[in-house]
């Protein structure tokens, strides 16, 4: 009777210190890699390190830049003022009919100074930057013109050439012989800019220095401004 109690005594000991052989076993072994639950592929799962482990200059920024403002204008009807407004002035300028005029391409500019782009020698320009547009425009003639505008209200005529010439006689008109030895006409108007000088002051034989267009029809150089050359 007692050997017959004693067996199963001795199998519930051997399977009680079986179960603890395992569970030491398994404590004693290496976590496999974590799986990420929504990994359909059952491939590890990565965690991005926080924000403050990136070191600068990595740090990712905090804001989003605003979007860069567009350069050209929203509205047609802008450019169409414009445009008018570059016809206006350069006519006046010129002593020519706006009628004769037609547009050739508008554009947004940023000029870099207060004389919206046009060097004129002697002429200081304030240093700042000015919005406007630059104006291309076509005579009846077929030639071409140029005038720069800006959104306050100002107009610079941009002259075709720049012209290094000696007075041969002042009437009218200029007769004049340029450095090159050509023989040309100018037409100092009522939109021309005389720097440090008169046109009555000069006399044949001054040097002076001009930028002007040409009208294409035969007439004298239209002169958008005028200076001794020094």
């Amino acid at each position: 009777m007692r050997l017959r109690a004693a067996r199963p005594l001795a199998v519930a000991l051997l399977g009680a210190a079986a179960l603890a052989a395992a569970l030491l076993a398994g404590c004693g072994r290496s976590p496999g890699p974590v799986r990420s639950p929504l990994d359909d592929r059952g491939g590890v799962a990565t965690f991005a390190p926080s924000v403050q482990n990136y070191p600068p200059p990595f740090l990712p920024p905090t804001e989003t830049p605003p979007p860069a403002a567009p350069l050209a204008p929203s509205a047609p009807a802008e450019l169409e003022s414009a445009a008018a407004f570059g016809i206006d002035a350069l006519s006046s300028r010129m002593g020519v009919s706006v009628t004769r005029f037609s547009v050739v391409s508008i554009q947004v500019a940023s000029w870099r100074d207060g004389c919206l782009g046009v060097t004129v020698p002697g002429v200081a320009c304030p240093a700042a930057p000015l919005a406007g547009y630059l104006v291309m425009v076509r005579l009846d003639t077929g030639s071409q013109h140029e005038v720069h505008t800006s959104r306050t209200g100002a107009a610079a005529w941009a002259p075709q050439r720049t012209l290094h010439a000696t007075l041969d006689a002042n009437g009218t008109d200029l007769g004049l012989t340029t450095a090159e030895g050509t023989k040309v006409r100018a037409l100092v108007g009522p939109g021309t800019q005389l720097v440090e000088v008169t046109q009555g002051a000069l006399k044949p034989g001054d040097r002076i220095v001009l930028g002007a267009d040409d009208l294409g029809d035969g007439s004298p150089l239209r002169v958008a401004w005028l200076a001794r050359d020094r």
